[in-house]
This record gives structure tokens, sequence and C-alpha cells, in this order.
């Protein structure tokens, strides 16, 4: 296992949170795919919400630039 130290801020820290945010809203799709319909939906609009902060993250970083 690799231990990174990044202090918050950075721009590898902030593009590891939209990565880490992405990963969160694909794990969500891989579930939903598994489920009844009803759960189905609202695991995707979990994985939406996560994909939507991913790109909150990356506009605040580049504005800050």
């Amino acid at each position: 296992m690799t231990w990174r130290c990044l202090s918050t801020g950075t721009e590898e820290a902030s593009l590891l949170d939209s990565e880490k945010f992405r990963q969160y809203a694909r794990d969500c799709v891989r579930m939903a795919e598994k489920m009844k319909a009803e759960d189905r939906q609202t695991l995707l609009k979990i994985a939406e919400a996560w994909e939507m902060r991913a790109r909150e993250v990356e506009k605040t970083e580049k504005r800050s630039n």
C-alpha cells in the first residue's frame, strides 16, 4: 500500500478528490445494476450527486489558479 501526504488545497489533492468522487459514482452505478428498480433509481441519483461534486471540485480548483 502506498501512503501519500497531501496538503489540502493543492492541485493534486483536488484532482484526487474529484477522482475519488467519480469512483464513488461508479460504485453506485455498479451496485444499481443489481438492485430492484426503486433502489436502482436512488443509487443512480446518488451517483449523479457524486459526479456533480467532482465537477464542483474541479471548478473550484480552476478558479483558484
